[in-house]
């Protein structure tokens, strides 16, 4: 099963409610345009079909929001989920505003919407004109996260569709030589732009007024006013959800708030990471693989956090949140600090391969991976020495590791490379020189340069730091 967004009541897409709810609404609606191919009408043998009528259009985007729904919740794709969730973003506000507009017509003067010689029965007059509306607003408020689309943005697209929609009904009646529904032959030119204008204008405020809803549903914060401002943005604001594992504003600034008291385990994995990644940077040779699972929560936090910010940032507008930014820069850092220092490591082992691989104590440095890697880079290398010039030298000449005489051909890292370090306790250092050794005494905090040789041990036992 999906996880399910932070921003949204129950989990979608999933196997479970999702999937029941986008399969009874195909089943609706596929029951509905079935009902159509049956319905000895004029309209099922003119010019257009019966997509004429802004109901069936209504209906089949209708249709293609939920097939896409049913099949998100089928592969628990993202991308279908979201596909899904933009065409609802028209199709929900307009199948409701087609429902106001068609019941109120209706309750005024059925005979405005259809002639009284095509009767529809009540079963399929709920299932074109309401149900739609009830399926998709269900969606909404239980399986989709909230809309971010601005109110003007829906404004544009509404009254581009509608003055799209009057082009085609106009374009159908000039074959047909009737329009579909009999209101529009009592309405001038004039009176048709007020009314596809004030169509769009209630798909626009249906949109706003869904908003709102799915905030009183959902206990998010909304500006109450935002049904009667339609081109006001509207922004969520969502409380902290008691099974959300989201970090919000609260949760980074405790992180460094000096009165709080201990350190959550993500900044002590940050620090430790950041600390290995200097110390494996500024050491001229391979250095411990860390055999406390750190790197392994690193990896399992990274891969979580990808999600969660995957999830968010298709659907909502990443700059009026400023908990994703700050979770997206945190987890930047995090990627760096990995690829560095992991990249560093690589660099020394196909330096000196060889060396990493002569021994048991050198091969523990290696993390499983690392060891892998290093004797197929070695077995490879190896390989294309022989093809290239190796197998022309005499037998005892054709290894890479030979220490005839003494001598050993393998290139090992310089020790005596200096480094800077850290004093994390008081300590006599001692140190080789060039001319002559030296002890010196140091305290906690100062920073020396000194031979790795020199160095190491009191960086393994924790003496001091590299820097």
């Amino acid at each position: 099963m999906a996880p399910r967004r932070p921003l949204q009541k129950l989990t979608s897409p999933s196997r479970s409610l999702s999937l029941v709810l986008h399969l009874a609404g195909i089943a609706s609606f596929s029951y509905n345009f079935k009902f159509l191919t049956e319905w000895d009408v004029p309209m099922s043998k003119s010019y257009g079909w019966h997509f004429q009528f802004l109901t069936i259009i209504g209906l089949s985007a209708s249709l293609l929001a939920f097939v896409f729904g049913a099949l998100a919740d089928l592969t628990l794709s993202r991308t279908l989920f979201r596909v899904k969730n933009y065409v609802a973003i028209l199709a929900t506000p307009m199948e409701v505003v087609i429902s106001i507009l068609y019941w109120g017509i209706k309750f005024i003067d059925p005979k405005l919407l259809m002639p009284t010689e095509f009767y529809i029965h009540i079963i399929p007059d709920v299932g074109f004109h309401l149900a739609p509306a009830v399926f998709l607003t269900l969606d909404l408020l239980l399986f989709s996260p909230p809309w971010t689309v601005p109110a003007y943005g829906i404004m544009a697209i509404s009254t581009t569709l509608a003055f799209a929609y009057w082009s085609w009904v106009e374009l159908c009646f000039s074959h047909n030589g009737w329009y579909p529904y009999p209101l529009f032959e009592l309405l001038s030119t004039n009176q048709r732009v007020a009314l596809f204008t004030f169509a769009a204008v209630l798909v626009t405020v249906s949109s706003s007024g869904l908003k709102w809803l799915y905030g009183q549903v959902n206990g998010y914060q909304t500006t109450k006013r935002e049904a009667h401002k339609p081109l006001k943005k509207v922004h969520f604001s969502p409380t902290k959800h008691p099974n959300s594992n989201m970090m919000d504003i609260d949760d980074i600034l405790r992180q460094v708030d000096p009165s709080s008291h201990g350190v959550p385990s993500e900044a002590r994995d940050l620090q430790a990471l950041t600390r290995l990644w200097v110390a494996e940077r500024s050491a001229p040779e391979l250095l411990e693989w860390p055999t406390d699972g750190l790197f392994e929560r690193v990896n399992a936090r990274i891969k979580t956090q990808i999600e969660k910010v995957e999830d968010m940032t298709g659907d909502m507008d990443p700059k009026t949140n400023f908990a994703l930014i700050v979770i997206q820069t945190e987890l930047e850092r995090y990627k760096f600090l990995m690829r560095s220092f992991l990249r560093a490591r690589l660099a020394k082992i196909d330096k000196h391969t060889l060396h990493y691989l002569s021994s048991q104590e050198l091969r523990d440095r290696l993390s499983p991976t690392e060891l892998s890697y290093a004797t197929k880079h070695q077995a490879l290398l190896h390989n294309h020495y022989l093809s290239s010039f190796l197998a022309s030298f005499p037998q005892q000449l054709q290894n890479l590791n030979d220490t005839a005489g003494n001598i050993s051909m393998i290139d090992s890292p310089d020790l005596d490379t200096a480094v800077f370090i850290r004093m994390l306790r008081d300590k006599d250092v001692y140190g080789k020189g060039t001319d002559a050794d030296i002890t010196l005494p140091a305290t906690n905090g100062d920073v020396l340069i000194i031979r790795w040789s020199s160095a190491k041990h009191m960086v393994d036992v924790g003496d001091a730091e590299l820097v």
